[in-house]
């Protein structure tokens, strides 16, 4: 009885010394990135990217950081959608301490990691046990999905410089000029930093591939409605602006053409084609007049005799409504801003309810948005078949766009704004719950 005692004390010392040190080695806080990178293009980690990956990670300390995202209020639910895999169900256990590189290659995903002598020893048991040929340890090095073929040294050393400008991150992701990804939209290749808060996530990242049109970049600011979903400002016409002519049943491709920004309230996905219910709010100048009256002189012509007209005042701003083939059409002016919506109740709701004031910034583009309600929108708008054949342009934004918030819905504050860089397209993004 004795000496069972003595092997059952034993054991329970070398279980209890083995938590301790899974516990220890598994470190808090995250480290994350620093903004100076130099040596990440010699990490022996970022070495084992093969070379056909299209889209690459690092991420210092992973476990912690994994931990941090799935308590986070916005990353949060998208870290549990990955969970399923069952090299990330623990990773804890797996990576401790450990740096771990996470690449794409084609329909492959793959990872390597440096982890300590215990862990090594207890993965390959686990491997050998589960049969697992896609994994291997070497050393204290532990992979999946390895290639004879890794990334060249020349396209490594471009790729980190890139991340030079990026501020401190817990992760840094790169992609290539072959990756299909549609977030970040900036050009290729293209390297990312993602940092978590308390309350949500930043986003920052750059890309070697200039816009365009530089000119199209000037000081924008926005009223964010507290009833909208998202409103967005342009300082040019964006590329999809022929296609809302087909949504709304009227030439509005020449009011964008010097900018301006979409309100969109809800989307009517009741119809054939989904269709935004909002308006769109353009400086009142003498231009956008001419092209306002333009407007109203087409859809006139198109509609004939069959033309309703009728005005009304929400406070002090006249509103003007033509119903036009069934079509609603209500124009107003109001606070130095020209109103054109194509709905019967967008109008009311920008007049009449309170609005968030975005300041004015430098950018080809500025969005605020509630990711919580933009989520169910996107999802309504992305299945519909009309958009696909009639708007390809918007649905496959609308589609992207989807993939990329669907599991972000507790960022009940969506920031964003793209500018030209010194060096490239750079991209800005402020998730946040509150």
């Amino acid at each position: 009885m004795r000496r069972l005692l003595v092997l059952i004390l034993i054991a329970v010392l070398i279980i209890g010394a083995a938590v301790t040190v899974f516990l220890v080695v598994t470190g808090s806080p995250g480290r994350g990135v620093a903004s100076a990178v130099a040596g990440l293009d010699s990490h022996p980690l970022l070495a084992m990217v093969p070379a056909d990956a299209t889209d690459f990670a690092f991420v210092p300390a992973a476990a912690a950081v994994w931990r941090d995202a799935q308590r986070n209020p916005v990353a949060g639910p998208l870290v549990t959608s990955w969970s399923t895999r069952p090299e990330l169900r623990h990773p804890g256990l797996a990576f401790g301490r450990a740096d771990v590189v996470i690449w794409r290659a084609g329909d492959h995903v793959g990872f390597a990691g440096r982890v300590d002598p215990l862990r090594a020893a207890l993965l390959r048991i686990w491997i050998a046990i589960a049969g697992r040929d896609d994994l291997r340890v070497e050393g204290q090095t532990v992979a999946q999905n390895l290639s004879e073929q890794t990334i060249d040294r020349g396209q490594l050393e471009r790729l980190t410089a890139l991340a030079s400008s990026l501020p401190p991150a817990d992760a840094l992701i790169w992609q290539t000029e072959r990756a299909r990804g549609s977030f970040p939209p900036i050009g290729r290749p293209s390297v990312t930093a993602v940092r978590l808060t308390s309350d949500g996530v930043l986003i920052d990242s750059t890309s070697m591939q200039r816009t365009d049109d530089a000119s199209a970049q000037r000081a924008l600011s926005l009223r964010y409605p507290e009833e909208a979903v998202a409103t967005i400002a342009f300082a040019a016409s964006p590329s999809f602006a022929g296609e809302l002519d087909r949504l709304v049943g009227a030439r509005v491709r020449p009011l964008l053409e010097r900018g301006g920004t979409l309100v969109i309230y809800d989307v009517d996905s009741r119809k054939l084609i989904a269709r935004p219910l909002g308006l769109l709010v353009l400086a009142a100048d003498d231009a956008h007049r001419a092209a306002v009256t333009n407007l109203m002189g087409s859809l006139a012509g198109m509609g004939r005799d069959v033309v309703a007209q009728s005005t009304r005042r929400v406070g002090s701003t006249e509103i003007t409504r033509r119903e036009i083939l069934g079509a609603t059409v209500e124009t107003a002016e109001a606070g130095g801003e020209i109103l054109i919506s194509f709905d019967r109740s967008s109008m009311d709701r920008y007049l009449s309810g309170p609005a968030e004031t975005v300041p004015a910034q430098l950018a080809i583009w500025v969005l605020r948005g509630d990711g919580s309600r933009l989520a169910p929108l996107l999802e309504a708008a992305s299945g519909n078949p009309a958009l696909r054949f009639l708007t390809p342009k918007i649905f496959r934004s609308t589609r992207d766009a989807n993939r990329s918030i669907r599991y972000l819905s507790g960022a009940r504050r969506l920031v964003a704004h793209k500018v030209e860089g010194k060096d490239g397209e750079e991209l800005h993004v402020v998730l946040s719950a509150k």
